[in-house]
């Protein structure tokens, strides 16, 4: 079944991304994700040398942008197209 083996993989790659990204957080916290995209592939291909980067570049970015978020901070804060809580929509 070709859709579970890609779903598995892709949760796999998801919990092996997000555990670099919480080791990175530390040291990376509050800089740009061009600051720590060579970090972060570095990381990922000395640990995944069968996992091209490139199929998880996108996912990673995501990943980083999820770890590094405030605490009870929206992820569309100064996104106009956001959701407006205090309008109610």
């Amino acid at each position: 079944m070709p859709h579970t083996r890609d779903h598995a993989e892709d949760t796999d790659w998801a919990e092996s991304g997000y555990t670099i990204g919480r080791e990175l957080r530390g040291e990376y916290a509050g800089r740009p994700w061009s600051d720590v995209e060579p970090h972060f592939r570095r990381r990922w291909t000395e640990t995944h040398s069968d996992r091209p980067w490139d199929r998880f570049l996108d996912r990673a970015q995501e990943i980083w942008d999820e770890v590094t978020l405030e605490p009870g901070a929206s992820p569309h804060a100064g996104d106009p197209r956001g959701h407006d809580e205090s309008s109610g929509r």
